[in-house]
């Protein structure tokens, strides 16, 4: 990497656009890598300075804070952004600028390494898995990208076989012209439609990772993905391509037929493994991240043995159908990651004994009507609704009107337990996937969802005071 950004820093200012978890760790890498190096950082927020801490406090630094941050660009002929800025259409850049980020660098230097796996829903979880099942089998592999991890702060621990799994968002993808040796595409919904000026645009954004790819890559793709074939054949790459499915039959590839994967090769089919109830992750959709998975660790020199051994230990991440623990006779679920309609009705397929679902949140104004569609029909009794989003789809329910389920606003989700507390039968789930965004009262989904595991932990006090105070309020 130092080779790489030698030539690229000589005579060129350089611009750190964005300073959250990425544009700090690009700052660290710079100081540690070239000492003295003039740098500056444009970024929206005015604290970012109390936030940043000791690394700020650092010679040669040059701040550029506040709504017109991005003014300051065009003074710059090297600018590494960081993939939560959004640039607008409008803006022009100087000829010569190297407009740049971690993941493009990333793959410039390393695009053999790299298994890269993007997709609307199941990323971090699916990535973590491949890393996993890569360390169960004794491959060299490290974990990086939008699960939270900057690609620079490993950069000390990849050698010349260490595989990078690398989780790619949408935003990631937008930064390169270059894409991974394995790409995996998991899926497309409907989502940041904030950010994007159509779904089409999303949807090729995502499809980078397939079109960026060199002769020879590996393209490993969910065949069950909506008009999928058409988009492939429309770059007309020359790839090595295996596909994964809920039922479908391909040459290369497995899908699932009941809960066994059927592993596929030249046109062959093999019994690969049964998914039984012993394995910690639960739904058909996680058992979609395993074909991927599968597919991603054998191409990348995992052993079958190892493999399947994996499967069965991997213990799945915070936040995602998450089992919080049994409190005052009710199970706890945290799926707070669900922020859109499809990802909630996986998770209600997967926990049939759900009695009790928290929905809503911060409004996109994304088509609930199929999800409602789902809840009607489904078999949740109880249903508590959150901020805006919540508020519409409770008028969706009403428009249903069907008799057996209790519908509830809740303007907090203190105010949501004690409606769990009065009506979740016991012995049952209590849900929370809420098919929405969090920051209309949370930072993000990992707040909105450690909050709640709070107040479920504390649940059998909650149970008590309430209790308490309805004795007291009738005497």
């Amino acid at each position: 990497m130092i080779n790489l950004l030698s030539p690229l820093l000589a005579n060129r200012k350089l611009l750190i656009l964005g300073f959250g978890k990425e544009g700090q760790s690009t700052l660290r890498y710079i100081r540690q890598n070239f000492p003295g190096l003039p740098v500056s950082i444009a970024d929206r927020d005015h604290d970012i300075v109390a936030k940043a801490g000791e690394i700020l406090q650092s010679p040669n630094l040059t701040m550029h804070l506040g709504e017109d941050y991005l003014a300051s660009l065009p003074d710059y002929r090297l600018i590494i952004k960081s993939p939560g800025v959004g640039l607008p259409h409008w803006l022009t850049l100087e000829p010569g600028t190297i407009l740049t980020s971690q993941t493009h660098l990333m793959l410039e230097a390393y695009h053999r390494q790299i298994i890269g796996i993007t997709g609307t829903k199941g990323k971090s979880t699916t990535s973590s898995l491949i890393h996993h099942l890569l360390k169960s089998s004794g491959v060299p592999s490290i974990l990086v990208g939008n699960i939270g991890l900057p690609p620079f702060d490993y950069l000390d621990q990849v050698g010349p076989e260490t595989r990078i799994v690398f989780e790619m968002s949408s935003h990631q993808l937008e930064d390169s012209i270059l894409a991974p040796h394995i790409a995996v595409l998991l899926n497309l919904y409907p989502e940041h439609l904030d950010r994007y000026p159509s779904l089409e645009a999303y949807y090729s954004t995502k499809m980078r990772i397939l079109s960026g790819q060199l002769d020879g890559d590996i393209f490993i793709y969910n065949e069950d993905i909506p008009g999928i074939s058409d988009r492939i054949n429309k770059l007309n790459a020359r790839r090595r391509y295996y596909s994964f499915s809920s039922g479908f039959h391909m040459e290369e590839g497995c899908y699932l037929s009941g809960d066994r994967i059927i592993l596929c090769r030249n046109g062959h089919e093999t019994p690969y493994v049964e998914i039984t109830d012993d394995f910690l992750l639960k739904g058909k959709h996680n058992q979609m991240n395993m074909m991927a998975a599968v597919l991603a660790a054998r191409n990348a020199g995992a052993d079958d043995e190892s493999i399947l051994r994996g499967l069965s230990t991997f213990h799945g991440l915070e936040h995602r159908l998450e089992y919080v623990g049994e409190f005052n006779g009710i199970h706890f679920y945290n799926d707070s990651i669900a922020t859109i309609p499809e990802a909630t009705i996986a998770a209600v397929r997967a926990l049939p004994d759900t009695d009790t679902l928290i929905l809503g949140g911060y409004d996109r104004m994304l088509d609930y009507s199929a999800l409602v569609d789902f809840l009607v029909q489904s078999h949740v009794k109880n249903f508590i609704f959150l901020g805006k989003a919540g508020l519409r789809m409770y008028e969706g329910f009403q428009a249903n009107n069907k008799e057996g389920i209790r519908l509830f606003l809740a303007g907090s989700m203190h105010e949501a337990f004690e409606f769990i507390l009065q009506y979740t039968a016991r012995g049952k789930i209590c849900l929370l996937s809420p098919a929405a965004a969090s920051y209309d009262s949370y930072k993000n989904f990992e707040e909105r969802g450690n909050i709640f595991k709070k107040i479920a932990r504390g649940f059998q006090a909650l149970a008590m005071i309430i209790l308490f105070c309805r004795f007291v309020f009738f005497l």
